[in-house]
This record gives structure tokens, C-alpha cells and sequence, in this order.
């Protein structure tokens, strides 16, 4: 019984782990990952801005001249693999927030003007960033969907002015930001099921030394066509990694699956053991009771009857250890919470799933 319980507990989190990577699976991106080339470039933390963005700039033109090329986007972190700069707090000019949304951050991403149209990402209302001519240009910020419509449930988020600088110096005004537009949602990892407010910012507002470019193009790029792109810059500069947009993206599937696997094989192996301690109690439980069993069988019990009979004492024990193992998943599977992507902890399905797979092993034995 305590075997058929472990095997309960460990398919209860199998099923709810594998729901929850199909659907991580099938649920949309938010942007488009086909055709893309990702350069990514580091500097050390002691790199002056001038030089980081000046960089940064001949980058994006250098390789936007490469033939086949047909958008490039540059982004302090990809999609998918977290915020480089979140939980940053912000007030927005001549709106007062509740205490909940003041207290908390949001996920702050820096990018190019190219960076939506190279990913494909939808425009809902506005337009994108421009870089700015100058020091003394006004600064512009982009938000997504979710922000837009939790902060400002009422009106439009474009036209409004925002400032991270919480609280003002008297010596120096605030620094502002005009919300010019409104991105679509793009996932921030791939178990957030419900996508986090996020302010996209120009890269040149910000400061952050891990450049990572995506070029969208009608062909392969090389990865010598790149390197001496980035030569022709700084014969110095070295290049992190160049990949695609596509294994990039898989790529921060692996920590979920590797989890489903793991669980999957433990499970498999608590299945395997039920199956067996189950056909052990039933063998033993035959092999007392030959001589009754003939007995009766000379008396004119059907066979059958006799089979129905030992097949229901091996379902009541897989019953009750079925019931033990499930209701400790139910408890142990709170642990799994921030694992899962779309799917609760007490998913009646995952857990109906492991209870008739068990109980088709427990009726095989």
C-alpha cells in the first residue's frame, strides 16, 4: 500500500508538470522567433556610455547593411529569459495610483526603435520610439498591454508622462518620460502564465553592457559575415555567442523539462514497484487459498467469479493507497506553485489521470 501511495503522489506531480509544459508549449510567444540571428555582445561594467551606445549604434547599422537582412532589434535581455532590470517603481504625472500598484515594480526592458518590428510584436495603440536627437530631446518610453490596462483602466496610456525618480529633489527637476505607445505582451519566462506589466525604454536612456542583437533576415546569416561586421567597428571586440532567436527560446525550456523528466522517471520507477508489491499480495494471497479455490471451483463457481473476487481485494488495496497517495499530493503539490505554468496545484485532471493510470496497472497486476 505505501508503494501504490508514493506511485499516486509522484503521478500527481507528473501529470500536473506535463499539463503545465503543453500548455507553456501551445500558448503564443507574443512574438515571432523564425528567421531571427542573435549576436550577443559583452563589455566590462566600467565601460563609459558614450562608448557603449556609440557601439551599440554602429552595430545596429552595420548589420542592418548585411545582405539578406531585413530588420535589426537590440535588446538588453531576450525574451523569455527574465528582466535584466526589473522591479523598478514609477509615477505617472497628475495620476495618483493605489497603494498596492505603487508599491509595486515592474519589468523594465531597454531596446532599439527596430526591436518590435525585427520580433514582430504588435503595436496596439501610438507608435515606437525614436532615438533621440539629442541630450536635450524629450525621452520616450513604450508600455505593454498589461501595464497600460492596470494603470490606466480608465483612458489612454499614450500621452501620459512617467519618472522613476519616486520622490523629487529640490535642487534638480524630475526626469520624465512620454508614453508614445503600446506593445502587445510578451511573455517574461516561460512559466509566467500571466504576463508581467513591462516599460520599454531606449537602450540610450539606460545603461546596461550586455548587447543583445536579433537580425531578421530573408536567408541564413554567416557567422564569419558577422564577425567581420563587428571587426570593422572594433578589431578588438569580442563576441559572446551567436545562435537563433528559436534555440535561444528553447533554450529556457530546458530547467521545466528537465523537471518533468526527472519526476516522470521517478514516478515511472514507484509505478514499477507498485505493480510488483501488488502482484505480490495477490500471488500470496492465490497461493493460500489453492485449496478453496479448488473447492469451489469443483462445486461450480464460475472461474470468472472467482478471478471478479481476487481482482476486487487487489483493487481495494490499490484504492485506499491510491486515496493516501493522492490526498499527500494534494498538500505536497503546493511546492510545485511557482513551477507550473497555467495550471493549479489541485488540477482535477492531472490528478484523474495518475488515479486511472494506477488503477489500470493495479487491475494489470
Amino acid at each position: 500500500m505505501a508503494q501504490i501511495a508514493l506511485s499516486a503522489l509522484l503521478l500527481g506531480g507528473v501529470g500536473l508538470l506535463a499539463k503545465s509544459f503543453f500548455l507553456m508549449n501551445s500558448t503564443p510567444l507574443g512574438f515571432n522567433k523564425e528567421n531571427i540571428t542573435t549576436v550577443q555582445i559583452s563589455f566590462t561594467w566600467d565601460t563609459s556610455a558614450t562608448k557603449l551606445h556609440d557601439f551599440y549604434s554602429q552595430a545596429v547599422e552595420k548589420f542592418s547593411n548585411i545582405p539578406g537582412v531585413t530588420s535589426v532589434g537590440l535588446v538588453d535581455q531576450f525574451p523569455l529569459q527574465g528582466g535584466s532590470q526589473s522591479g523598478r517603481k514609477f509615477v505617472v504625472e497628475g495620476i495618483t495610483f493605489p497603494p498596492d500598484l505603487e508599491e509595486q515594480g515592474v519589468s523594465n526592458r531597454g531596446v532599439s526603435p527596430g526591436y518590435f518590428s525585427t520580433l514582430a510584436i504588435p503595436i496596439k495603440a501610438g507608435r515606437v520610439l525614436t532615438e533621440r536627437a539629442s541630450e536635450d530631446a524629450p525621452r520616450e518610453v513604450m508600455v505593454n498591454e498589461t501595464l497600460a490596462r492596470k494603470y490606466f483602466p480608465d483612458e489612454q496610456a499614450v500621452g501620459h508622462r512617467l519618472s522613476f525618480e519616486l520622490k523629487p529633489r529640490p535642487d534638480k527637476p524630475r526626469l520624465w518620460y512620454q508614453i508614445v505607445g503600446v506593445a502587445g505582451d510578451v511573455r517574461l519566462r516561460p512559466e509566467a502564465a500571466v504576463p508581467a506589466p513591462e516599460i520599454y525604454m531606449s537602450m540610450r536612456d539606460t545603461y546596461w553592457p550586455i548587447g543583445r542583437f536579433m537580425l531578421r533576415s530573408r536567408h541564413p546569416i554567416s557567422q564569419q559575415t558577422i564577425r567581420q561586421a563587428v571587426t570593422q567597428i572594433d578589431p578588438g571586440q569580442l563576441i559572446n555567442r551567436i545562435s537563433t532567436l528559436a534555440k535561444e527560446v528553447e533554450s529556457t525550456k530546458k530547467d521545466p523539462r528537465v523537471r518533468l523528466y526527472l519526476l516522470g522517471a521517478f514516478a515511472l520507477t514507484g509505478l514499477l514497484l507498485a505493480a510488483i508489491g501488488l502482484y505480490g499480495v495477490l500471488s500470496s494471497d492465490v497461493l493460500n487459498r489453492t485449496q478453496e479455490i479448488g473447492i469451489r471451483l469443483t462445486l461450480g463457481t464460475e472461474p470468472s467469479r472467482i478471478l471478479r473476487q481476487i481482482a476486487s481485494r487487489g483493487l481495494a488495496v490499490a484504492s485506499v493507497g491510491l486515496v493516501i497517495g493522492l490526498g499527500g499530493g494534494l498538500v505536497l503539490s503546493r511546492l510545485l506553485k511557482s513551477m507550473l505554468y497555467g495550471v493549479q496545484p489541485n488540477d482535477w485532471q492531472a490528478y484523474a489521470g495518475a488515479g486511472l493510470l494506477l488503477m489500470l496497472v493495479a487491475l494489470a497486476a
